[in-house]
């Protein structure tokens, strides 16, 4: 990702322009002013509280490209979204060697723990990646899950030189849990749905057959809902999304485990 302006602006001045942001929250500026310094970072954020922008800001700031590996066809397709209307150069791919990186950014990076490495078990090859590099870019670890093994895990196994590590926290006062155990799983869950009218949520599913399942229920019960898996094609996957970020349909995903969230 680049930006296109011949004036070079301050880490304050990116954040107010492309963000719309004053100031950093906690833990933000650290790391940014630690990637910009050529530190390696390891950030440890609640979902929501703005990891991306620690390496979006810095890349803006950077000269060369900046990489950004993330685990989710989704979580790349919404930031890339984001960032061109926020008139910043970004694109999505699968992997680059001939071009100068600058910065490598990988996100939700809990991805090499042992719960994790199955779900995308290239993320254990990205060390390999980095050392065929020319240049060694300054690299970026961030998730928002991490026990303190699966840290030093993070730092030994992606090679991370001495790391400025920041942890903010893993509240998220915005949210809360709740455990229903009904006898009628689709009724209690087209209550809940309709509970909620006029708002959009997802509905996670363990297999692919219990997610065409449950969407075609809700479709038939009047609730518009699409979904998205692996199994769909690549157009498909993208409409459904963008039906989904729009507002238009609830969304139902394929996951390990069962949960319902909205």
């Amino acid at each position: 990702m680049k930006y296109d302006n011949d004036v070079q602006m301050d880490k304050y001045e990116i954040l107010k322009r492309y963000f719309g942001y004053d100031t950093f929250r906690t833990g933000q500026e650290s790391l940014v002013e630690a990637l910009l310094n050529g530190r390696d970072v390891l950030g440890i954020m609640p979902t929501g509280a703005g990891k991306s922008l620690c390496y979006q800001v810095p890349a803006l700031m950077m000269s060369g490209i900046t990489l950004v590996i993330s685990p989710l066809i989704s979580l790349m397709k919404d930031q890339v979204n984001a960032l061109v209307q926020q008139g910043v150069s970004a694109a999505f791919l699968n992997m680059c060697r001939c071009v100068k990186i600058s910065m490598f950014a990988m996100d939700e990076v809990h991805c090499v723990s042992q719960w994790g490495q199955d779900f995308r078990p290239g993320y254990l090859n990205i060390r390999r990646f980095i050392l065929q590099l020319t240049f060694r870019p300054v690299i970026g670890a961030f998730t928002a899950t991490a026990t303190e093994e699966v840290k030093n895990y993070i730092v030994y196994l992606h090679g991370l030189n001495q790391p400025i590590a920041v942890t903010t926290g893993f509240d998220r006062p915005n949210l809360y849990f709740a455990v229903l155990r009904p006898n009628n799983k689709p009724t209690a869950l087209l209550k809940l749905l309709k509970e909620r009218r006029g708002k959009s949520g997802i509905v996670y599913c363990s297999t692919r057959k219990k997610v065409e399942e449950v969407c075609e229920m809700l479709n038939s019960g009047g609730i518009s809902a699409t979904r998205y898996h692996a199994g769909l094609e690549d157009t498909g996957r993208v409409n459904n999304q963008d039906d989904f970020v729009f507002d238009r349909k609830c969304i139902f995903r394929r996951v390990s485990t069962t949960c319902t969230e909205f």
